[in-house]
This record gives structure tokens, sequence and C-alpha cells, in this order.
């Protein structure tokens, strides 16, 4: 029975693995193919088409685009670890959610 019960959590824990390393992979493509898209002779609006397709992809999002300005009254902010910022204050995303039905997140070049 121990033999059994030790074979079967390996078996969970190396499924696991190869999910996790399914999606680092996925993203270390999505990555290198905008910094393909990038160092190529795209036009600009076919690489941020590209980037918002992959975020929203990525994130499972249902929309997202590209503003050149960040917006009046300021929305919940995704910080680069993955923090959300609402209104000066650090957001219990894990317990909540992100507040509202939009946030953003800051373009840095």
């Amino acid at each position: 029975m121990v033999v059994g019960f030790i074979v079967t959590e390996l078996a969970a824990r190396n499924r696991h693995n190869y999910r996790a390393a399914t999606e680092e992979s996925d993203y270390v493509a999505m990555i290198h193919g905008l910094s393909e898209l990038a160092s190529g002779s795209e036009p600009t609006s076919e690489i941020v088409s590209r980037a918002a397709s992959s975020i929203r992809e990525f994130l499972n999002l249902r929309a997202c685009h590209f503003e050149e300005s960040t917006s009046e009254p300021p929305l919940a902010r995704i910080g680069p670890t993955g923090e959300v910022v609402h209104v000066g204050l650090l957001w219990p995303v894990r317990q909540i959610g992100i507040p509202g039905p939009e946030a953003e997140i800051l373009a840095r070049w």
C-alpha cells in the first residue's frame, strides 16, 4: 500500500511539473516572438497589437489595449511582480480579485 501511495504521489507531482514547464515555455516563446518582431522593421502598431493579444491570452483577459497615457481617474495598477495597487493601497487580489472592471499595467520601454 505504501508503494502504491508513493507511486501515485510521484505521478501527480510529475503532471504538475510538466504543466508548469509547458506554461513557462509558452511564456518564453511569447517573449521571444515579440522581441523578434520588435527588432525587425514591423510597424509599431503591429507590435503593440501583437503584444496586447499575447498579454490578453497569457493573463486570460477579456480585453487588452494600449494607451499612451495613464487613465484619469487612476485605475487599479498591476505591478511588475503581480501586486495590485488601488488608490495608493496594496490590494488583496488573492482574497477578493482585481477591483473594478478594468486595471492597468504600466509599460516601460
